[in-house]
């Protein structure tokens, strides 16, 4: 390895997922993204997207309104990951949160959503109102709630995966709008997970893996190109 000695940012992202218009630092997810399109084309209402800790899941989720252009669909991203004690009317409290506030975000109308203690009463009546003010806004562009940490509902822990029923309610919420997909990221093997993934059975699923030698090697050296030289050896 040789270098130029110049010191700088350093070039490398460990830990924490890449976001917003980084798409020069997302390597060898060509075809996750592929996978992707190819699903919400053939109007694929959930996606399940799994692998291991450490491999780049977020980072894949966070590009996803970045690799996917087009104006058909809008982006939602939500983190699940301190949800594991949550409710479903908190849960969904949340998704109907992060939609009034993403789409205010892109310009649209402010909307109101429904408050903890609305659903609490009224889940369903206030799920399906808050979907009416949102199709007047946006009319017939798919939704796309873009899940991380899906997987802390399956924790023993969770309420909702003691109560099966209340998380087959998610779901049935879920589908009351037809042109809502959920793309769901889950940091577990596939087989280690229980019944709460049922819902995934009829979806498309793609494991996020290793990198094939050539990418890894790209991801490496292509950061550091100009001040750093790798021998081939290295």
């Amino acid at each position: 390895m040789n270098t130029n000695r110049n010191p700088g940012i350093n070039p490398y992202i460990i830990g924490t997922p890449i976001r917003g218009d980084n798409t020069d630092w997302i390597f060898g997810r060509k075809d996750v993204f592929i996978f992707i399109r190819d699903s919400l084309d053939q109007d694929a209402t959930r996606i399940l997207l799994h692998g291991q800790r450490r491999i780049g899941k977020s980072s894949v989720l966070q590009q996803i309104p970045q690799q996917i252009t087009g104006d058909e669909c809008l982006f939602f991203q939500i983190d699940f990951q301190d949800e594991s004690q949550t409710s479903i009317d908190r849960l969904i409290h949340k998704i109907t949160s992060v939609i009034a506030e993403t789409l205010e975000d892109l310009g649209y109308p402010k909307i109101d959503f429904p408050s903890v203690e609305a659903l609490e009463t009224g889940l369903e009546d206030s799920w399906l109102q808050f979907i009416k003010e949102f199709r007047k806004l946006i009319d017939t562009k798919k939704v796309v709630l873009l899940v991380d940490e899906f997987d802390v509902l399956n924790e023993a822990n969770s309420p909702i995966k003691n109560n099966f029923e209340l998380y087959r309610k998610l779901d049935d919420m879920l589908s009351r709008d037809e042109r809502l997909c959920m793309i769901s990221v889950c940091g577990r093997n596939i087989d280690e997970l229980e019944d709460i993934f049922s819902l995934f059975k009829a979806a498309p699923v793609h494991e996020i893996s290793f990198m094939e030698p050539e990418i890894a090697i790209s991801t490496i050296t292509r950061p550091v190109q100009g001040n750093i030289e790798y021998q081939e050896d290295a």
